[in-house]
């Protein structure tokens, strides 16, 4: 107890002095008397811990409740430790580990962005220690942004390049610079701290260090901190949040520099970086929510910006395919690049590894029927006629999806609809849809037989969407190959009941996978001896196909059975 109402008189005396001396002098004028008191306090490590927990408590707990004399003089005293690079162990914070760490480091874990609550204490805390680095680098005889490099902490400029354009609309569009002296805005009984950052927002010395690579906010940190804004806690409105979002966006990431954090005019680059910082949040946010779990607390993983960020994401692929419509196709496909890019990173054959690559599947996947899902596909101009091609995800859904996703020798009702759906809507730029479709689904039994088979188990499902979509875009009959599917159910169906009738034109294998999905959605087990006696002498291949799925599922859950 001593100890503690030690630490907490020497910081409570650190800020009423910091105030009053504040009051009568800017920090540049003030002396060296902040730097010897918090040298004296490192001279004593015991005190200088708890000091500094004491620190880490009251911005991550009582945030709220903190006045501005609190803040003002926190933020200074931080500074100074900063100064110092006073390091604190991580076993002090009752972890496991060992290593040293800047306090700076332990104190931006609490400067979150969620709500507006937090965002209105990032910029409160963030302004009074960025601004007194500025004004204390003055002071100094050598060059003043040589000087206040040392001084601003790289996370604190950070957060203020994204906080005061979130919460001041004004300097989104004000790009004034200017050199007048900031301190008198955090001075005074009536503290405006809108003004005071606005003031250092504009600021030649931040607009210099916001130039620098290691003080930028990159498109990809942007990112990162709004996908974990909680919009029901957001200062901002759902409509606010949007402008807002197409702003950071369309008119400050995507035109800047490569150089400076953005996207150089490149609409391919922000996509990529979108998905990817999408994928990175979401792998964070399963690891955070399992942990939340495990200690009895409601899981974050659904009370984040992630679906206002796919909606930009959205936007920009609609974007993107309007333009790359008229130009040339490149080899690859831009979106699932992405993923063989980080594919390649996790190629290591451990089983921790495994599990990643099957996790990075699944958030890449829901990433991907989010977005159109014409984008899947490419279109191919020869002449006067345009064909579309889709070997990118024929060679995705063989290597990846068929691995991570098959149940029942299917892919999920979710990916085969996305898959089928695209395609109608890809064929309308097509001089002949309908030809298309069958050119496209042709090929598919041949390179990649799973989705065939997928349409043929949920056609029940498939069917009704499709042909409403079809009957929306074209006037002609439904495409041949999707009415042989129709064709096969109906056969299938009535063979089920006795009546036999010569099968539709398909692959046999097609009829199978009909004959053998029919039977096992009816429980019909008792018929299928009398309906292989009755198609025997017609087509033998179809009763041969119909067995292999049939064996095929047999040995599959005898295997979970005996695993």
């Amino acid at each position: 107890p001593l100890e503690m109402e030690v630490r907490d008189l020497l910081l409570k005396s650190f800020c009423q002095t910091f105030l009053v001396v504040s009051s009568f002098n800017p920090p540049q004028r003030q002396g060296e008397w902040a730097s010897l008191f918090v040298k004296m306090l490192c001279g004593h490590r015991r005190l200088l811990c708890a000091a500094l927990l004491r620190v880490l408590h009251l911005t991550s707990r009582q945030a709220s409740s903190l006045s501005d004399v609190h803040v003002l003089g926190l933020a200074g005293f931080t500074l100074h430790i900063h100064i110092l690079r006073i390091s604190l162990s991580v076993e002090s914070l009752q972890s496991a580990g060992k290593e040293e760490v800047s306090f700076v480091s332990h104190l931006n874990q609490s400067l979150v962005c969620q709500t507006g609550e937090s965002s209105t204490f990032c910029l409160r805390f963030c302004t009074a220690a960025v601004a007194y680095a500025v004004c204390l680098s003055s002071s100094s005889c050598s060059s003043a942004l040589d000087v206040v490099q040392q001084f601003v902490p790289p996370v604190f400029m950070q957060k203020l390049q994204y906080v005061i354009p979130r919460l001041i609309p004004k300097c989104r569009r004000d790009h004034d610079v200017v050199v007048e002296p900031i301190w008198n805005n955090l001075v005074g009984l009536n503290l405006n701290w809108t003004a005071a950052a606005l003031s250092l927002f504009k600021h030649r010395t931040f607009k210099e260090l916001a130039e620098m690579k290691h003080f930028q906010l990159t498109f990809s940190d942007w990112l990162m901190f709004e996908l974990e804004v909680q919009p029901h806690g957001d200062l901002l409105s759902d409509v606010d949040r949007q402008e807002y979002q197409h702003w950071a966006c369309y008119q400050h990431y995507l035109p800047s520099p490569l150089a400076t954090g953005g996207c150089g005019g490149d609409l391919l680059t922000a996509c990529r970086t979108i998905i990817n910082s999408l994928m990175d949040f979401s792998k964070r946010a399963k690891v955070q929510s399992f942990e939340e779990f495990s200690c009895t607390r409601r899981p974050s993983f659904n009370r984040s910006s992630y679906e206002n960020i796919i909606c930009r994401l959205q936007e920009m692929v609609f974007d993107l395919e309007s333009v790359r419509a008229k130009a040339p196709r490149e080899d690859g496909h831009f979106l699932l690049d992405v993923f063989r890019d980080r594919r390649a990173k996790l190629a290591l054959p451990t089983l921790s590894k495994q599990i990643e690559q099957q996790i990075e599947l699944q958030l890449f996947t829901r990433i991907l029927v989010a977005l159109p899902p014409c984008v899947l596909f490419k279109t191919r101009v020869d002449g006067l006629k345009t064909t579309l091609e889709c070997e990118e995800f024929f060679h995705f859904t063989n290597a990846e999806l068929r691995n991570g996703f098959c149940k029942e020798f299917v892919l999920p009702f979710h990916i085969a609809s996305h898959f089928f759906r695209g395609l109608l809507s890809a064929s309308v730029h097509c001089g002949e849809p309908s030809s298309a479709v069958d050119g496209i689904l042709s090929n598919s039994k041949v390179r990649c037989p799973l989705l065939m088979l997928s349409a043929t188990y949920w056609w029940a499902r498939l069917e009704p969407v499709l042909c409403t979509q079809w009957k929306r875009s074209s006037d002609t009959p439904f495409p041949r190959e999707l009415q042989k599917l129709v064709d096969s159910q109906l056969w299938a169906s009535r063979l089920l009941v006795g009546k036999l009738e010569r099968g539709p034109p398909c692959s046999p294998w097609v009829l199978a996978a009909a004959l053998y999905f029919t039977l096992q959605r009816g429980n019909s087990l008792k018929m299928l001896q009398r309906a292989m006696r009755e198609i025997s002498a017609e087509n033998k291949e179809v009763i041969y196909n119909t067995c292999s799925c049939n064996l095929s599922n047999l040995w599959k859950k005898t295997s979970k059975a005996t695993a």
